[in-house]
């Protein structure tokens, strides 16, 4: 015996869950999804430009480094044994990413450098020099990081110079191979691997 079921004999499980579809939709109109915001790892050229910018009207970041008895204390600078402040120049470190265990810079590098290179062009920053430094993590021997770090910081410079049409007489660039940890807490922590560009003013 055949027996036709109709929608009032459903289940009310079943209805419950489509009208639960059904709202989920008419709420997907009515409140549509919010853009999200630009990636953190992808820079704008106004970000790279406001957080490489030196300004004379305004003091630079200072950092707190120990006292090292030079000739400045002499003048009343700092005192020895005291934490004094130094001026800091305007600097952002980038996550640019390589292939793995070498300096070939990924597609997504390529457009971060892009950008960057956009950046350095502007007028705020052309008449600037920069220092690229590459950074690695703890993993591996001294010897192999500094050779690493230093062929990542050269790989980005050059493709600033070829494809960004930067100077390559305004970039300097410096391998650090572990010895500068962001977080010597985790020292294998990818936080670590890094390429830091620092303003070094004109020249």
């Amino acid at each position: 015996m055949n027996v036709a079921f109709h929608p009032a004999s459903q289940p009310s499980g079943v209805v419950r869950i489509q009208l639960y579809v059904l709202m989920a939709v008419l709420l997907g109109v009515v409140f549509p999804a919010t853009a999200r915001e630009p990636l953190a790892s992808h820079p704008s050229v106004d970000d790279f430009v406001n957080q490489l910018t030196r300004s004379d009207d305004k003091p630079l970041a200072r950092s707190l480094v120990p006292s090292t008895g030079g000739p400045d204390e002499a003048r009343g600078i700092s005192v020895e044994g005291q934490r004094v402040p130094v001026p800091v120049s305007p600097s952002i470190d980038l996550d640019v990413h390589f292939e793995y265990a070498s300096a070939a810079l990924t597609p997504d590098a390529m457009i971060i450098l892009d950008t960057l290179g956009k950046a350095l062009a502007n007028p705020k920053l052309n008449t600037s020099h920069f220092l690229v430094g590459g950074h690695t993590d703890a993993v591996g021997s001294d010897a192999y990081n500094m050779t690493l770090s230093l062929a990542r910081a050269k790989a980005v410079a050059s493709y600033l110079t070829r494809e960004g049409g930067i100077e390559a007489s305004r970039l300097q660039v410096e391998g650090y191979g572990r010895t500068r940890l962001l977080d010597t807490a985790n020292p294998e922590s990818a936080i670590n691997r890094r390429v830091q560009v620092v303003n070094l003013g004109g020249r």
